[in-house]
């Protein structure tokens, strides 16, 4: 079964074309690499892929349970992050999930009318049932064993990401696209910083 279908897409940039009747399907299990000269349009292809570029004929159709993960050739544009603040972005939503139960436990404990205490009572209950069932109780463990996973040491989680390497900075673009449940994985030029048991 196909999880990417690519029919007939040409893009061009003014004058020049860079990608011209582009068509190839891909299999679930398949491995794909695509080889060429600097500013043949590889990266140009990821971006149609990704959804940054719209190509100006054909289609890109991705099966229904496909999650897309692009790792950009230079990631990680908030340098004074740390390395598990960063790969925590993945888990924003449940963050605010968090901040919010925090905030309706502080409005618990004063003294409220019952109608608003009932309310804020069933807010807490489903919004605690969603964070549970969406992994908030396990995203930072998650995270940091991803991070583990990809060789950082206990210091390293903790650096700031402007003093991280290249290959540190490509690991942990590929620890957001992991935990965030990518199952096709967009790697532009990965190699450059990553090494086989990465």
């Amino acid at each position: 079964m196909a999880i990417l279908t690519v029919n007939d897409i040409t893009l061009s940039f003014g004058e020049e074309t860079i990608l011209e009747h582009i068509t190839f399907e891909m299999q679930k299990g398949e491995h794909i690499g695509l080889v060429g000269v600097n500013g043949s349009g590889k990266t140009t292809l990821f971006k149609i892929l990704n959804g940054e570029y719209i190509p100006d004929n054909g289609s890109v159709v991705f099966s229904k349970d496909t999650a897309l993960g692009y790792m950009e050739q230079h990631v990680c544009r908030d340098f004074e992050r740390t390395a598990f603040e960063e790969v925590m972005t993945v888990f924003a939503p449940l963050l605010a999930m968090e901040r919010e139960l925090e905030e309706l436990t502080d409005r618990l404990s004063q003294t409220l009318p019952e109608e608003e205490l009932h309310a804020l009572i069933l807010r807490q209950t489903e919004l605690n049932d969603r964070f549970v069932d969406r992994g908030g109780l396990t995203c930072r463990s998650r995270a940091r064993s991803a991070l583990m996973g990809l060789g950082f040491s206990d210091e390293q989680i903790g650096n700031k990401v402007g003093v991280l390497s290249g290959g540190q900075k490509a690991k942990l673009q590929l620890a957001k696209m992991l935990l965030g449940g990518a199952n096709l994985l967009l790697l532009d030029e990965p190699t450059n910083h990553l090494d086989i048991g990465s």
